[in-house]
């Protein structure tokens, strides 16, 4: 049985993620529970959950992003986003990786944070 992940209370403010993009991997899972070990793979690896979990799953993870939880990132890359996030409009780059709850390593990147081209994408590590 899978334990529904959750955040334990409402943010009290959200980031600006500017557009969110999810990438073709990050949507076919959501869409399909299907992974692709590799971005262009044609043989996709079957994780059996209900689409309700996948998209609660991924909203979860957006934003805990967008309230400055940064997931399971390192500590070291945690402090860089604390920078970037103090300094808004600089140029600079949000990143949060998320591996819990059974479901797959998810990468989550806001680049330009607090800039005019501002934007959130979605995406596995293997296609950076």
């Amino acid at each position: 049985s899978l334990t529904l992940m959750t955040t334990t209370s409402a943010p009290s403010k959200l980031l600006p993620l500017g557009k969110l993009v999810l990438t073709r991997g990050v949507s076919t899972f959501i869409e399909t529970g299907e992974i692709y070990d590799l971005p262009y793979d044609e043989t996709p690896t079957p994780l059996i959950l209900d689409p309700k979990w996948r998209r609660h799953w991924l909203s979860v993870c957006v934003t805990s992003h967008a309230s400055g939880d940064w997931g399971d990132t390192c500590s070291e890359d945690a402090q860089l986003n604390d920078d970037v996030r103090a300094n808004p409009g600089t140029g600079g780059r949000l990143m949060s990786t998320w591996h819990r709850s059974g479901f797959p390593k998810l990468w989550i990147i806001t680049d330009d944070f607090g800039g005019p081209n501002c934007y959130t994408t979605c995406l596995w590590p293997s296609e950076y």
